[in-house]
């Protein structure tokens, strides 16, 4: 029998319902920390860039199934940059399985599912108030339908389900939330992408001085994105993300403070590649304004405007010489408030006087193992360089060693950054030494190894102002 696509479509949708109902809603595993935040990023992009074949032109249905185990080893030491004190936690074991099933009804209806359970064991210190071991079992990873017409006069491309979303570069939004998004082009040099979604309700907030605040994330995201290809090989693009704040305004728990932060985005962007594709750049200035309140431990509340920017500029270089050397340059500005001692929280270190120029984000920024700081109240340099030491050698052809380095400078000196030890009032935050190995081992299996070491400035006072180290190595492998 026939399907005819209408009813190809609500079955679809139907099964998605079902799924959403039946499994998201299973209480989240948290991750609260950026270095976290920062890994589950670099998840999803592997996750998305392993090929799916599309169905031969013969074939009107296709049945796709695969998946991705990983398992994850952090070691830390002196994380509160004090070797006096017991560390809150040691070291932690992740395992992360992955199961997708890929649904294809003449290559223009697509319905994916991804599942994900994660175990997470910690090594946790005595004043450490975390949980030693992490199973809440089967959690909806991603499962969302896509219709594609590349072919209308008007190409048309939807996607609604938990999706992947973002803008730009995935600094002011990157995240897996409930969304619907549509995308077309016009000719071949205007593209546009429009999108609105939720996040997960009972997920972290970046927020943590709201109550509850680890199971009460309530958010709303719409951003439209406009892209153009027009210029030889370089995109400019241009977008514009609104995120509305639903938290409860003023909580039994701290009935004299409002919590809400809602934000307007605009950014401006450019990539491009130059000398038969060896260098590559990048650049994105971003303009946040939008409305605030004050910390009302400190002051009285106010409803104050947000008037903040932020700035990613880089370049990098792949050499034409023997163990193919690479060289990648970056510098991120992201702006701070001098009355801020948190560059996330309302209350106890939020704003307390006039506008509040810290810049917050709602995506993700990579700046080091270490300290893994955000994009806040900071200059970031970074050098980074890499080479492949055995390419002569079968085993090792895709061995990549590398090492980066960053130096860390305040924006305003009296205010705070994401780690709440630099409490000294001095724009020198410090430095920090990366080194990395990348191995794809075989076609399925992917190893990788991590080391950092961050020295403190004078942004720390002398009693914590010791090296934090850190250590990861991964085990990868996709079926």
């Amino acid at each position: 029998m026939k399907i005819k696509k209408p009813s190809l479509v609500i079955i679809l949708l139907s099964c998605l319902w079902l799924l959403s109902n039946s499994i998201a809603w299973a209480a989240p595993t948290p991750e609260a920390s950026e270095e976290q935040k920062l890994t589950e990023q670099e998840n999803i992009r592997e996750l998305d860039a392993i090929p799916v074949k599309p169905p031969p032109k013969e074939k009107t249905l296709s049945i796709k199934t695969g998946g991705w185990f990983t398992s994850l080893f952090r070691y830390y030491q002196n994380t509160d940059n004090d070797a006096g004190i017991e560390d809150t936690e040691a070291w932690s074991l992740y395992e992360d399985l992955r199961l997708w099933s890929q649904i294809t009804y003449k290559k223009d209806y697509t319905m994916y599912v991804r599942l994900k359970e994660l175990y997470v064991r910690r090594n946790l210190g005595s004043r450490s108030t975390s949980r030693e071991r992490d199973h809440d079992g089967v959690k909806l990873d991603m499962g969302y339908v896509h219709i594609s017409k590349p072919n209308w006069r008007m190409p048309f491309d939807l996607t609604l389900g938990r999706q992947y979303l973002f803008v730009g570069r995935g600094i002011t939004y990157s995240d897996v939330n409930y969304g619907i998004k549509y995308k077309t082009n016009f000719g071949r040099q205007i593209f546009l992408k429009t999108f609105y979604s939720m996040s997960d309700k009972r997920s972290y907030n970046i927020d943590v001085s709201i109550p509850h605040y680890d199971k009460n994330n309530s958010r709303s995201y719409a951003g439209i994105e406009i892209a153009y290809a027009g210029m030889r090989n370089k995109i400019a693009y241009g977008y514009f993300l609104l995120e509305k704040d639903f938290t409860q305004p003023y909580p039994p728990e701290t009935p004299a403070q409002n919590y809400r932060y809602n934000a307007q985005y605009y950014g401006l962007g450019l990539q491009g590649n130059a000398q038969k594709s060896r260098l590559g750049y990048w650049l994105e200035l971003i303009k946040e304004n939008g409305r605030d309140y004050t910390d009302t431990s400190q002051v009285a509340l106010e409803k104050e405007r947000i008037n903040s920017l932020a700035l990613d500029i880089g370049a990098n270089y792949k050499f034409k010489a023997p163990l193919h050397p690479a060289l990648e340059l970056e510098f991120a500005y992201g702006s701070g408030d001098k009355n801020r001692s948190s560059v996330t929280d309302t209350r106890l270190g939020g704003n307390t006087s006039g506008d509040d120029t810290n810049f917050s984000y709602f995506g993700s920024f990579f700046a080091g193992y270490a300290l893994a700081p955000r994009l806040s109240n900071m200059y970031i340099y970074k050098i980074d360089g890499s080479f492949r030491p055995f390419e002569k050698f079968k085993f090792g052809r895709s061995i990549v060693c590398g090492a980066k380095y960053f130096r860390y400078l305040k924006d305003k000196k009296t205010g705070g950054i994401y780690d709440d030890d630099a409490t000294v009032s001095s724009i020198d935050i410090g430095q920090e030494a990366d080194a990395y190995l990348y191995w794809q081992i075989g076609k399925h299996i992917f190893w990788s190894n991590r080391f950092g070491a961050f020295f403190p400035g004078a942004a720390y006072p002398t009693t914590t102002n010791n090296n934090t180290r850190y250590y990861y190595t991964r085990l990868s492998i996709t079926f």
